[in-house]
């Protein structure tokens, strides 16, 4: 029996030493990942090339200089596919940009340029140490149950994909945020400023003038807003002595930019995002936001009908970046106290929302800082934020406990890196 067993055990190892070969023949082919290289990248593909992503990572450090990103001395690169971030080879991230291709064309009609590009640029944040994925190595977006807190540096991050590809110029190349639910985001909406003016078939300057709109006591002029190096400038100032904001209507001493996308574009869900850098100062009296009102007012006036603030940020309090919800029957956990950067008027940061059905993910530099299931008292979820949206960016002096004081800077400017809406 001896001799029979070790023919069989002999038999068993030149079998299992066969399939290993197999195995190992069939795969030797595949490309392996290296640094500054993508294992999904291919030629068409929508994904980020070596090249491309050198020419993201000196656009921001070029931008942090006060450059055109046109030139400069590239060093050595490498392409993190876990964050997205380009890298120089023996330093921290530089942070992405919009893409190497033009969002924006200069157009007529155009406000022409305000003040220009700031003396402190961009960063991007670390690489989280915290991934999840699904298990095939897909970087998952983050979904917190009702009222769960997020906070800045937290552990719940929105990462690109690894694998998802992007269809020619969508969103300016930059590779999609994964939903949880399977695959990727299309991109809807995008402009990187790229242009020398405004594009008016992206944006409504705001004008008190034509609709009687005013912010915060502001009067709003077309005038205070336009596109120089690269950004989107809406600035803020202080006249003399108040002027009305339109024939018959309210006067106001301050001046405010505001853009929109009424009549333009509008969107229901999906995930919207913002790059910006606030005025420089910690004095009170400058109000900033990046928001969100209804087309139409299904369910009545406001605040029946909604409305999203993806940021807003009061110079009384510098350092808070407050995302909220407004519909009726809110309460004050409708607004968040807990997202906060220091170091918001003196560099570039990504404000986004992922909107679903039943909850509004916030998350700043790509890390869930809130979350929320708006409740309300009627008509029930998921009304009223199953209606669409368009797109605000403004820029006003404060009012109430942040109204201006005499040391608050006039004038001062927001600038914005890129919008981007995906569905």
């Amino acid at each position: 029996m001896r001799p029979k067993v070790l023919a069989i055990v002999l038999l068993l190892c030149v079998l299992t030493v066969g399939m290993l070969a197999v195995l190992d023949w069939r795969h030797g082919d595949e490309p392996k990942p290296t640094a500054g290289s993508r294992s999904d990248a291919a030629p068409g593909d929508g994904g980020l090339s070596v090249p491309e992503v050198e020419d993201l990572a000196r656009r921001d450090r070029d931008r942090s200089a006060g450059g055109s990103g046109s030139s400069g001395d590239t060093g050595s690169w490498a392409y993190d596919p876990m964050t997205g971030w380009g890298y120089p080879a023996s330093g921290s991230p530089v942070g992405s940009s919009s893409g190497t291709t033009p969002g924006s064309s200069a157009s007529s009609g155009g406000q022409g340029s305000r003040p220009g590009p700031p003396s402190t640029g961009s960063s991007a944040p670390s690489p989280s140490s915290d991934i999840t994925t699904d298990g095939a190595g897909t970087m998952l977006d983050g979904d917190m149950a009702a009222g769960s807190p997020g906070l800045l540096g937290g552990t719940t991050s929105l990462l690109r994909s690894t694998t998802g590809s992007v269809t020619n110029t969508a969103c300016g190349g930059t590779t999609p945020p994964v939903k949880k639910s399977g695959g990727t985001y299309t991109c809807a909406f995008w402009d990187d400023f790229s242009g020398s003016s405004l594009d008016s078939s992206r944006w409504v300057p705001g004008d008190s003038t034509k609709n009687g709109y005013t912010s915060n006591g502001n009067c709003v002029r077309p005038d205070l807003v336009g596109v120089a190096g690269g950004y989107a400038q809406l600035t803020v100032r202080k006249l003399s002595s108040p002027v009305a904001c339109y024939p018959g209507g309210p006067s106001s001493q301050y001046e405010g930019g505001m853009l929109h996308t009424k009549g333009l574009f509008a969107t229901t869900t999906g995930y919207v995002e913002f790059r910006a850098k606030f005025p420089d100062t910690s004095t009170q009296g400058l109000h900033s936001a990046l928001w969100m009102l209804p087309r139409d007012n299904t369910y009545g006036a406001w605040p029946a009908s909604g409305e999203i603030d993806v940021v807003e940020r009061r110079t009384m309090r510098q350092d808070i970046v407050q995302p909220s919800l407004h519909y009726t029957g809110e309460t004050s956990s409708d607004t968040s106290q807990a997202c906060r950067f220091a170091d918001a008027g003196t560099a570039f940061h990504t404000y986004a929302v992922q909107w679903t059905s039943s909850t509004m993910n916030f998350y700043f530099d790509n890390t869930l800082c809130w979350s929320r299931q708006w409740a309300p008292s009627s008509p029930k979820r998921p009304a009223p934020f199953d209606k669409p949206f368009y797109l605000i960016m403004n820029q006003v002096a404060g009012a109430g406990y942040n109204a201006p004081v005499d040391a608050t800077p006039f004038p001062s400017t927001m600038l914005v890196d890129w919008v981007r809406v995906w569905n």
